[in-house]
């Protein structure tokens, strides 16, 4: 017996009937937000459907779940680059090092040590921790990325002050990279979690049927996973951005 519902197409035709609320009241209270309403949702109902396809094809086995793995860790990278700078294109392998190491090093130590799933469960593990994974890491490496490069090019004039004292490069940005890092960190978030929100996870698996202390469980094992994989990630990522911007002599080139 299941112990969910499934939502059929005309349970979403229905749903689509929020939408249409949300943009009759937008018309009403003249937000001028109604396009960008039919705008965001369009694009969300076709990237949902895009990678639910994707999902099905990588649940089909290892090494189908490997390449969707790798595709999503390709595209993650292109376009969170391009989010944080355009004008740093060789940014590109060292971000996509970067989130390939902290997903292999959470998602390892989370199946192998502490969820240990049978082998006709392993796929869609592995499949779905690494994707939020990837995204979580990349979304923190937007935010610290663009505050890094933002503070490098707006305190030029500190920075070559450090540099003319005797600082090598890692001093003279080394305050701009901390701020970066904990503004991406989202720890304030996790203190307050559980107590102003139900998580997502969490929220899905009540819905499935799951205990709720095992979807809390679940949720804790996640947000763990996350803050090693970000600070991972966010550690190489700035240290790439900052090298980008300095010469063997330390010397500041861009």
């Amino acid at each position: 017996m299941k112990t969910w519902i499934e939502l059929d197409y005309g349970g979403l035709l229905w749903s689509l009937g929020l939408v249409l609320l949300a943009i009759a009241l937008s018309f009403w209270q003249k937000l001028k937000l109604e396009q960008s309403i039919i705008l965001a949702c369009s694009r969300a109902f076709l990237q949902l459907l895009i990678l639910g396809t994707v999902l099905a094809l990588g649940l089909q086995g290892v090494p189908f779940c490997l390449l969707v793995i790798l595709l999503f860790l390709t595209l993650s990278t292109f376009f969170t680059t391009r989010r944080i700078s355009e004008d740093l294109p060789a940014l590109f392998w060292p971000m996509w090092f970067a989130l390939l190491l902290s997903t292999v090093l959470v998602v390892s130590l989370a199946i192998l040590l502490i969820i240990r799933p049978s082998s006709n469960l392993l796929t869609q593990y592995l499949l779905v921790l690494s994707l939020v994974t990837i995204a979580s890491s990349s979304q923190a490496s937007i935010v610290a990325g663009t505050r890094l490069v933002n503070c490098l090019n707006n305190n030029r004039l500190e920075i070559e002050t450090r540099l003319c004292l005797g600082a090598c490069y890692r001093e003279s940005i080394s305050i701009y990279r901390l701020e970066a890092i904990k503004s991406a960190m989202s720890l304030n978030q996790i203190m307050w979690l559980g107590l102003v929100s139900l998580p997502t996870l969490m929220a899905g698996q009540i819905i499935s049927g799951v205990d709720p202390l095992n979807a809390a469980s679940y949720q804790l094992l996640l947000t763990f996973m996350l803050i090693l994989a970000n600070l991972v990630t966010l550690l190489l990522v700035t240290e790439a951005i900052t090298q980008s911007y300095f010469n063997s002599s330390d010397q500041l080139i861009l």
